[in-house]
């Protein structure tokens, strides 16, 4: 049976009792001796099924969001293989809910990169909320949907969606330097001229930590987060510009390292996220992969 302790004070006190943990130092490089490259491939491939990316902003003193955390799985569970879906805990001082609890097995999930996401595509009012694609829907104020109840349909439409780009992708694991190795193929079935982006996170799921929980009137000291949770991104926060031609038949392969990953991080639990994603006037993610590291 969980343990819970109620919350019988109030959240700025909460607040002032917990302390704040530092976020891992990651060197983000290239394999040595690597290069990426790109070719023309003379049989093209057929398109791809299209594959949703579902990025939820949730935070450990929220206490609706277990009820998002709910519907993003229950959308995963209902479309395997076609829905990734990645959890982002932005930094405290864009949304205080965010704020690591002082307990023994509490960790820091607020990354930079999800600050940074956040900022450029989201622009939420209130959590928990989705990006879904990052695409703008019709009548939501905003990017980021706060009615998770319409995160399904949200999804069903994007779906239905075509893909002009094949993501490939193969990982590895050093342990005895806690490296991330991973070689992404992006095969074009169609040409493109929108400019786009490719953007790699590291995610975690399975973890133990408390949260805030309104169903139970208080904090669930050790709730499980079946979901991914960002830990880290091997690009940038908005993409590594995708500079080579994008024409039919274009193979442009990346490799792309991560050193000295925290031990804190379980390796059997660490899942590598690809998507390929407009970048100027439209933001839309056009094609996502999700693999185990193991």
């Amino acid at each position: 049976m969980k343990k819970i302790a109620f919350l019988i004070i109030g959240s700025t006190v909460l607040f002032q009792m917990c302390t704040k943990e530092l976020g891992p130092n990651i060197q983000l490089i290239k394999p040595e001796g690597s290069s990426d490259s790109s070719y023309i491939e003379t049989s093209i491939p057929a398109a791809d099924a299209k594959v949703v990316l579902l990025e939820e902003f949730s935070g450990v003193h929220c206490p609706n969001c277990p009820k998002g955390h709910i519907a993003s799985e229950n959308i995963i569970a209902a479309n395997p293989n076609k829905v990734v879906g990645v959890t982002l805990h932005v930094n405290e001082s864009r949304d205080a809910l965010t704020h690591p609890y002082n307990f023994a097995n509490a960790q820091n999930f607020q990354t930079e990169e999800a600050t940074s996401i956040e900022a450029a595509f989201a622009h939420y009012a209130s959590m928990p909320c989705a990006l879904i694609d990052r695409v703008h829907f019709s009548g939501e104020p905003v990017e980021a949907v706060s009615n998770y109840n319409a995160w399904a349909a949200d999804v069903t439409s994007q779906l239905a969606v075509t893909t002009p780009v094949n993501i490939k992708m193969t990982n590895s694991w050093d342990n005895a330097t806690r490296t991330i190795r991973t070689r992404i193929e992006l095969h074009y079935t169609e040409a493109v001229t929108a400019d786009q982006n490719l953007s790699v996170m590291i995610a975690e799921d399975g973890i133990v930590n408390p949260q805030y929980n309104q169903t139970l009137g208080g904090i669930d000291t050790f709730y499980t987060h079946h979901h991914n949770i960002l830990r880290k991104m091997m690009t940038a926060a908005t993409g590594n510009t995708i500079s080579y031609p994008k024409e039919k038949g274009r193979v442009v392969i990346y490799y792309l390292e991560s050193k000295n990953i925290p031990a804190l991080w379980k390796e059997d639990h660490l899942n590598i996220i690809a998507f390929v994603h407009n970048s100027g006037s439209s933001q839309t993610v056009i094609q996502t992969i999700e693999k185990p590291l193991k």
